[in-house]
């Protein structure tokens, strides 16, 4: 019946529909009530708040102008974060990957049940072998890592300690045959020259002067998931899934970029010679200096006075 009204009420019928007896009779005796904490009032006058909005959707003047120029109340943050999920590009990368996953599931053993306890393997033919699905998880924890609201005793205030801590960062891999991807006490006394866990732990920060990169992930691959792996899963195919992030990219060691070459010749990094409308063009003097940004520009003739 609110809702049929609503169109039509001001701000006068709010109140008189609020002030109804059935709900005037509910929220007293709910304050009245001992055994419930102190500030249940306060909570009800916003249960109030809440029906004056369901009835009409009502907002005060201001916020609604506000609203309509296409701004909305937010949190400030410090950092700046672009959701870029539903961008062309990334729409058709999600649908290729998942058609590329999909393709490898008849070779993935299921899980049934409610609790998926119970595992259903693939019925492989000669030469096939089973597809283990090994997935990366990385967490990054901080020192001063703490809710932003908290139960504070009336009348005190809980500061929290600026900035965020030294950081202790974790990568980790999981499967689903045997969760985390590491060696049981068994498989230890097994194989003495592999590590126990693929787990790797870096303390990171200003101080440490010291994080987590993509050379740091190639070596935990490298030297800990293959190895680690292939004894814990003798036989099969790991299928391994990352996180598509930034610090997961890589160029190669001379990769043609623009940004790294210095405006006078020479400098640490070299890029790769390129061949250019057919004819070959070396990005080196005779000297083995890399050429500078102007140099390259003048054999192109892109270069202006």
């Amino acid at each position: 019946m609110a809702e049929n009204k609503s169109k039509q009420m001001d701000n006068a019928e709010y109140e008189k529909e609020l002030n109804w007896p059935e709900i005037q009779i509910t929220l007293t005796n709910t304050a009245n009530k001992k055994d419930l904490e102190k500030g249940t009032k306060a909570r009800i006058e916003a249960v109030q708040q809440y029906i004056r909005y369901l009835i009409n959707g009502y907002q005060p003047t201001k916020t609604s102008e506000i609203v309509q120029q296409g701004l909305s109340w937010k949190q400030c943050q410090k950092g700046v974060y672009v959701d870029g999920h539903e961008h062309p590009d990334v729409i058709i990368y999600k649908k290729n990957f998942l058609k590329e996953l999909e393709s490898l599931e008849w070779l993935m053993s299921t899980f049934e049940s409610n609790n998926l306890e119970s595992r259903k393997d693939p019925e492989l033919l000669f030469k096939e072998k089973l597809h283990i699905l090994v997935t990366h998880n990385e967490s990054i924890f901080y020192a001063y890592d703490a809710p932003k609201f908290q139960w504070v005793e009336n009348g005190k205030q809980q500061f929290q300690k600026k900035g965020q801590g030294k950081g202790y960062h974790v990568s980790h891999f999981l499967t689903e045959m045997i969760e985390q991807l590491q060696l049981t006490p068994e498989e230890q006394k097994q194989y003495l020259h592999l590590p126990k866990t693929v787990r790797e732990d870096l303390v990171s920060g200003t101080s440490n002067e010291e994080w987590w990169n993509i050379e740091k992930l190639v070596k935990q691959v490298k030297e800990k998931l293959i190895p680690l792996f292939e004894a814990t899963h003798p036989e099969c195919i790991m299928v391994a899934c990352f996180n598509n992030t930034t610090s997961h990219n890589k160029y190669a060691e001379d990769a043609l970029r623009a940004n790294v070459m210095n405006l006078k010749s020479g400098g640490s990094y070299k890029i790769r010679d390129i061949i250019f409308n057919g004819q070959p063009q070396t990005m080196t003097l005779p000297d083995s200096r890399p050429k500078e940004i102007k140099m390259v520009l003048e054999e192109h003739k892109l270069w202006k006075k």
